[in-house]
């Protein structure tokens, strides 16, 4: 896919380009070190955009608002800024609705919180050392705990490596930037309707900087960039006609961090 020799310099790393990588480093490629304007936009782009207004503004509701009724209204507002055009059809249209509607009703109106959130969307930066990167993430929405927080991210979709990103992501950033972990993570995907939880350890700090110095190395080489030949990101991607990107073989350990350590 690309051929180019050079390092990528990378002096910050945030949460949404190493999402952008580990989703596929061929639109990577084209968005953030080629910069190309007019890169064809998806629909799940468009969803997930959607979807982080509306948690956004539910939990800028007060207390007494929050509820079904008030999160129906959210979504009605916020769903008809969407085109029904980048759909494939009207029926997958309808069908992205109906099961994110179904499921923030289950997975986010039925919080008991009483208190605003520790976090919403909120963009925080630290240095670390041990990757030589200021790293930016975004909390999306942060909950008191008794003794440290509570961390949920509202995805479209999730799949292992995404999972495994937030993850590590989330456990080495709060230690490094707070001093504390998590008392868990939660990733909730909504075309699923599940949660992922975590309850993050000390000894996952060391195991998530390693992780992301591997996904570093990855980015800083482009002639390395490749796609997975089982990603499931390849046949819902946009720029999939376009790509000529080598196809890993089976046996191959790119991405594969469990079996590499």
């Amino acid at each position: 896919m690309v051929k180019n020799s050079y390092e990528v310099s990378i002096k910050t790393l945030t949460d949404y380009h190493l999402e952008s990588f580990i989703n596929c480093p061929y639109r990577f490629y084209n968005q953030y070190i080629l910069n190309e304007p007019n890169l064809p936009i998806h629909w799940r782009q468009v969803v997930q955009k959607v979807i982080n207004k509306i948690v956004k503004d539910y939990f800028h509701l007060s207390i007494k608002e929050q509820n079904n009724l008030g999160l129906l209204k959210l979504i009605e507002q916020n769903w008809k800024t969407i085109n029904v055009n980048i759909f494939d059809n009207k029926i997958q249209y309808y069908i992205v609705l109906s099961k994110i509607t179904d499921h923030l009703l289950r997975l986010l109106s039925s919080n008991e919180t009483v208190t605003p959130p520790l976090f919403l969307y909120e963009k925080v930066h630290t240095y670390i050392t041990e990757l030589e990167s200021a790293i930016s993430v975004t909390f999306e929405v942060g909950e008191w705990s008794k003794d440290t927080f509570i961390l949920k991210k509202y995805l479209l979709d999730c799949d292992d490596s995404l999972i495994m990103l937030y993850q590590y992501l989330s456990t080495v950033f709060s230690y490094k930037a707070f001093g504390v972990l998590p008392e868990r993570i939660e990733l909730i995907s909504l075309l699923e309707g599940k949660k992922y939880i975590f309850y993050p350890t000390e000894q996952e700090i060391s195991r998530g900087l390693k992780y992301l110095g591997f996904i570093k190395d990855w980015i800083k080489k482009p002639s390395r960039y490749k796609k997975m030949n089982s990603f499931n990101q390849c046949v819902k991607c946009p720029l999939n006609k376009q790509c000529e990107v080598e196809i890993l073989e089976d046996d191959d350990t790119f991405f594969d961090f469990l079996k590499l350590h």
